[in-house]
């Protein structure tokens, strides 16, 4: 199966729960392959919320002829450190801080980390020292939100 249709598959399942579908990892791994499926909700999702779409995803997937038969089924949260698998997600994250690994070089770099000035369409701009890079999110093999813990636990 691919992975639009297994996006397809999973986000009613998701909503249906009341949680938001936030992306999708699949891990190839050495005899059995993994399905990580990210999900968030207003106050982020409970240990509960995971449970409840993972038993219902395992349903649905038994059902479909088209689906591997042997995998393993993960459902979490994307934490604060979450990465990020659309550009829209990315627009309640502008002036944070962002980890992105590359697929072409930028500046010579596969790995920059700055901060997030604007988000156009698929075009990132990310600020590192005083100067602005312009990323197109194609070129993008990851991009992770770096929190700032020291203001989330509200210290100085």
């Amino acid at each position: 199966m691919d992975r639009e249709n297994l996006v397809e598959m999973i986000k009613p399942v998701v909503t249906g729960n009341g949680c938001d579908f936030w992306g999708l990892e699949l891990v190839h791994g050495k005899n059995t392959p993994t399905i990580r499926v990210f999900i968030d909700a207003i106050g982020g999702p409970t240990i509960e919320d995971c449970e409840k779409i993972s038993h219902e995803l395992n349903l649905e997937f038994s059902l479909d002829d088209s689906l591997i038969e042997d995998y393993i089924l993960e459902v979490s949260s994307p934490g604060l450190d979450r990465k990020i698998f659309y550009p829209e997600q990315l627009l309640e994250y502008v002036n944070e801080v962002f980890k992105v690994k590359l697929r072409e070089k930028v500046n010579n770099q596969k790995t920059l980390q700055g901060v997030l000035e604007e988000v156009d369409k698929e075009i990132l701009h990310l600020k590192i020292k005083k100067e602005v890079f312009e990323i197109n999110f194609n070129n993008i093999e990851s991009c992770k939100l770096m929190p700032d813990f020291k203001k989330i636990l509200g210290k100085k």
